[in-house]
C-alpha cells in the first residue's frame, strides 16, 4: 500500500510541476518575443538567446528556446538567410546553426 501511496504523490507532484511549466512556458515566451521584435540585423538563435537572456533572465528549461525561436519564424519576425554559421559559445561546440534575419520596423 505504501507503494502505491508513493505513485499517488508522485503523480500529485508531476501535475504540480506541469501545471508550473505551462505558468512559465507562457509568460517567457511572450516576454522574449518583446525583445526580439527590438532586435534587427543578421543572428542565429544562439544571439537571440544570449540576447534575450541578458535582458530578462533564462527560461524555466533550455527546450523552451525551440519554442521560441519557431514563434519567431512562423510568426515572420524573423527568416531565414539560407545559410549556417557555427556556433560560438563553447558548450555549442561550434555547431552549424541557421542564421537569420530580422528587419528594424
Amino acid at each position: 500500500m505504501d507503494e502505491q501511496q508513493d505513485l499517488f504523490a508522485a503523480k500529485h507532484e508531476r501535475d504540480k510541476a506541469l501545471v508550473q511549466v505551462e505558468k512559465n512556458a507562457e509568460s517567457y515566451p511572450d516576454q522574449a518575443m518583446k525583445v526580439v521584435v527590438k532586435m534587427a540585423g543578421i543572428m542565429t538563435g544562439e544571439d537571440i538567446r544570449l540576447h534575450v537572456e541578458r535582458q530578462i533572465g533564462s527560461p524555466h528549461h533550455h527546450n523552451a528556446w525551440g519554442a521560441i525561436i519557431n514563434k519567431a519564424l512562423r510568426s515572420g519576425l524573423i527568416h531565414k538567410t539560407g545559410r549556417y554559421v557555427s556556433m560560438k559559445t563553447p558548450k555549442s561546440h561550434a555547431r552549424a546553426t541557421p542564421e537569420y534575419r530580422r528587419h528594424q520596423l
